[in-house]
């Protein structure tokens, strides 16, 4: 300004007031006007995609049976003692199924209708579940009875899950968007049992910045909280499953970026076995349960910004 030129601000218009000679407020006005933009706009979308891969199978075994000899089956020993013998397998649990064996052969040594198995390694095989094949071999009178059971389990599953969180700030504003569910979770102190609340949720936070170039620089914050009610602690409450990604980049207008993204692969290989017995070559089978896991998890973030008024905020 010159010595006779003044300037004054009316906040209630938002105006700005100034006089001084002609040149001056010319150039003033050509700086007013490159200061006095739209301020820009940005629409961000996310993309949170997830995918769950799960397969098991499992291999079991039961197989067990009696033998007696005695009067009654027309094989004694002969012998004042041991005058009867009765040998059967013990490995019944009382809850074992046993459906495909004949009714007949499941008579235990003392009378009972436990299936005396030797080797009581079942995959799991009932309703919608697994496949079973039952045998049951016997002799005429009844002395010896063989009861053999194989059952086998498969199964496979895959869940894709798509979360698409969307926000419009302005530039340089910091925004947040969540949406999810607080977990009461009990604490127990010296004052007592109390309530706790724990949040499981998607959150967004995101603060762009519009540079010159029409390009958008981000900072971004995601998280995605869930509660793992297969696993919980001693007072039952559930765990969380946390993913996060935090990161600042620069993207065009338009574009989509991956931000982030998170791989993982759980295998297992486990036996239930007999010892010595399940070693041997080929009848090593007859001894063993063999259950196979494999449990694949991935989880990738997209990220595109869009400005809402770009020519009015570049000056176009």
């Amino acid at each position: 300004l010159s010595p006779r030129g003044k300037i004054s601000v009316d906040e209630r218009t938002n105006n700005l007031i100034v006089s001084d000679v002609a040149r001056n407020l010319q150039l003033i006005e050509d700086l007013v006007r490159n200061l006095d933009t739209q301020t820009s706009q940005v629409v961000i979308e996310a993309r949170i995609v997830e995918t769950k891969s799960d397969y098991a199978r499992q291999i079991g075994i039961q197989w067990g049976g009696n033998t007696f000899m005695d009067v009654a089956h027309g094989n004694p020993t002969g012998l004042t003692f041991p005058y009867n013998v009765g040998i059967g397998g013990g490995a019944d649990d009382g809850s074992s199924p046993t459906s495909g064996l004949v009714p007949g052969a499941r008579t235990g040594v003392s009378g009972g209708s436990s299936p005396n198995f030797v080797v009581n390694m079942p995959a799991p095989a009932g309703l919608n579940t697994g496949a079973a094949l039952g045998l049951t071999l016997g002799s005429v009178a009844g002395a010896f009875n063989l009861n053999l059971r194989l059952s086998a389990m498969e199964s496979t599953g895959q869940v894709r899950i798509l979360s698409s969180p969307r926000i419009t700030t302005m530039d340089n504003i910091n925004a947040t968007i969540e949406q999810g569910v607080s977990i009461p979770v009990s604490v127990v102190s010296a004052m007592g049992a109390q309530t706790q609340f724990v949040d499981a949720k998607l959150h967004l936070g995101v603060k762009p910045h519009v540079t010159n170039e029409g390009t958008i620089m981000l900072t971004i914050d995601v998280t995605k909280n869930e509660p793992d009610f297969a696993n919980t602690g001693a007072r039952g409450d559930p765990t969380i499953l946390k993913k996060q990604a935090s990161t600042t980049l620069l993207v065009r207008d338009g574009d989509t970026a991956v931000i982030g993204g998170i791989y993982t692969r759980n295998t297992g290989l486990s036996f239930n076995k007999v010892p010595f017995f399940s070693d041997i070559p080929i009848l090593g089978w007859f001894f063993r349960n063999r259950k196979e896991v494999d449990n694949r998890t991935e989880f990738l973030v997209f990220l595109t910004p869009r400005i809402v008024n770009r020519a009015r905020a570049l000056g176009q």
